[in-house]
């Protein structure tokens, strides 16, 4: 899917997008925002809504997942407990860690056709990271 900036007709702009909540294929990023707000006809239905990264959205879900399943791996407690964060179960938080890592895995994979890119990072490699640091700043503390 191809998501053009309407004023600069930037295609697939990083940053912040926002979408018009009265008109369906009305989109700006963040560059044009302040001019979008001039141009475009705005009124009570014609709101600029920010639009939330769907990719960023699983890759935070799927590292929730996981901090889940090893703070219940830690604790050792029983199959049906629930994590005082996300309740979740344990068995929640591995359907849940996978069907986010399936679909990041989809989105990595279309990002690398889409833009010819081979060092876009995979989202193994990302969440590893994430994991890695997250291990070092615990034990610089």
């Amino acid at each position: 899917m191809f998501i053009t900036c309407n004023l600069c007709k930037e295609k697939n702009f990083p940053g912040k997008r926002y979408q018009c909540r009265q008109c369906y294929d009305y989109n700006v990023c963040s560059n044009c925002l302040n001019q979008a707000k001039i141009t475009h006809y705005v009124s009570e239905k014609h709101i600029l809504n920010f639009i939330p990264n769907s990719t960023k959205i699983r890759f935070n879900r799927n590292l929730l997942a996981e901090r889940t399943i090893q703070f219940l791996r830690y604790q050792n407690i029983n199959f049906f407990d629930r994590d005082p964060i996300t309740g979740w179960t344990i068995n929640e938080a591995i359907i849940i860690s996978q069907k986010t890592l399936n679909l990041c895995v989809i989105a990595w994979k279309q990002a690398t056709e889409l833009f010819k890119d081979e060092d876009i990072n995979s989202p193994l490699n990302i969440i590893e990271n994430e994991k890695s640091i997250k291990i070092l700043v615990t034990i610089a503390n």
